[in-house]
């Protein structure tokens, strides 16, 4: 079963600059702890970003028995640079049956730019999965705007 989340998140920088800062290993593991994720580990060999990080998210009884306690998540992004930098990530956590993947795109917009997220949940579970996936889809999707809270402070102290 699936699920989806669509975010639209504007930054004072424009697309160049966004991407360099959002490929930035010291800026991603500070995100991902002020966040809430722990055991953290970022790293980038010029095309591929790829992320370490454990969390132990609440859960509703459901979804807890199918997807456990702690969870090791590692997320990997392909980024593509241009006049609309462009890319894909995928993200999953050891043990579960649960994959998020989707797309970046960065836009240009006045002065500044426009970082558009596309993703979809994927829940390999017998009769809980589309629960389970829309959960996680909502969780990804608040994720998400708590890294942009973060990115826009980043920004303004950097």
């Amino acid at each position: 079963m699936a699920a989806t989340f669509s975010l639209d998140h504007a930054y004072p920088l424009k697309p160049a600059d966004l991407l360099a800062t959002l490929s930035d290993t010291d800026y991603v593991e500070q995100k991902m702890v002020a966040i809430g994720f722990d055991e953290v580990s970022a790293s980038h060999d010029g095309a591929q970003l790829e992320i370490h990080r454990s969390t132990e998210p609440p859960l509703p009884g459901f979804a807890a028995k199918v997807l456990g306690g702690k969870q090791r998540i590692v997320e990997v992004q392909e980024w593509t640079a241009g006049d609309v930098p462009h890319g894909t990530f995928r993200a999953k956590a050891d043990g579960t049956p649960v994959t998020i993947t989707g797309t970046f795109v960065i836009e240009p917009d006045g002065d500044g730019s426009v970082l558009r997220i596309r993703g979809q949940v994927e829940a390999k579970v017998p009769l809980v999965g589309g629960r389970i996936a829309g959960l996680v889809a909502d969780q990804t999707a608040k994720t998400l705007d708590a890294e942009y809270a973060f990115t826009r402070t980043w920004i303004a102290e950097h």
